[in-house]
């Protein structure tokens, strides 16, 4: 099947979102993006990139509306974060092609694997804010958006050797890690609109899952920082499944293995 080129509209030009944008253009594809203040949107188009300030809760302009395929980036903050998130999708149509760009963190530490099947109703640990409930809004507004659930990220500007370094008595050295590079993101989410699916949720998370000692010992190494060092204090965790990405996208991560992915930064 050969490709058609689309119209893309990335809401959130952040780490990813710009990333993102740039690999669409060299694809051919049109691409629009936001970002959150004019000094920015000055900055992404002296890079090339076709942008529009936007925040979440306004009215999104129409240029971003009228779209192929439409791929939300932008993390969750704020008391107010669903309802303006609900505000957003209300602006949308049944005729895109939509991506929400979630978080592993719906599955609880469970002690085993998770699939897509395992999500709960939990505040986020980093924000407070319920992913799942921020996913479920689409379908409530009719929006059949596929859900792709990201792992912790990784990859050039995020540097992971950083996230621990120096730090002491930090409990979990033996729980697995769960991390997905950034080319993975960008991959992952390409199959998706190559793919043209709809309404699924789908992880994105490598293969492996070396302990938290190991990786972060690695990566701080690599990085030239100081060792993070662990306590013997042992922490619930959860293995996120990735087969389903892999199955129903016919996708194959170019970063599998995370500790072999540190070259790459």
């Amino acid at each position: 099947m050969t490709y058609q080129r689309k119209k893309i509209s990335v809401i959130g030009l952040g780490w990813l979102g710009k990333a993102l944008a740039k690999q669409f253009i060299i694809d051919g594809d049109t691409v629009s993006g936001t970002v959150s203040s004019q000094e920015k949107c000055d900055k992404m188009i002296d890079e090339g990139l076709n942008c529009f300030v936007y925040q979440l809760g306004e009215t999104l302009n129409q240029n971003l509306v009228d779209c192929d395929v439409l791929i939300y980036t932008i993390p969750p903050r704020g008391e107010d974060y669903l309802q303006l998130l609900e505000n957003f999708v209300r602006q949308l149509s049944d005729k895109q092609q939509v991506i929400f760009v979630s978080s592993t963190s719906v599955y609880p530490d469970l002690n085993r694997v998770v699939n897509e099947d395992d999500a709960v109703d939990q505040p986020s640990p980093h924000t407070g804010i319920s992913i799942l409930k921020a996913e479920e809004i689409f379908p409530k507004q009719g929006i059949s958006a596929t859900i792709l659930r990201f792992s912790g990220l990784f990859g050039p500007g995020r540097n992971p050797g950083k996230f621990l370094a120096g730090k002491e008595n930090i409990k979990g050295a033996n729980t697995p890690v769960n991390l997905i590079h950034l080319d993975d993101c960008i991959g992952l989410i390409k199959a998706i609109v190559k793919n043209e699916i709809v309404g699924a949720a789908i992880n994105g998370c490598a293969d492996n899952h070396p302990t938290k000692k190991e990786f972060y010992t690695l990566a701080a190494k690599k990085a030239g920082l100081k060792p993070p060092q662990f306590s013997d204090e042992e922490s619930d965790y959860k293995i996120v499944d990735n087969t389903k990405s892999k199955e129903l996208l016919n996708y194959r991560y170019k970063h599998s293995d995370v500790l072999l992915a540190l070259d790459s930064i």
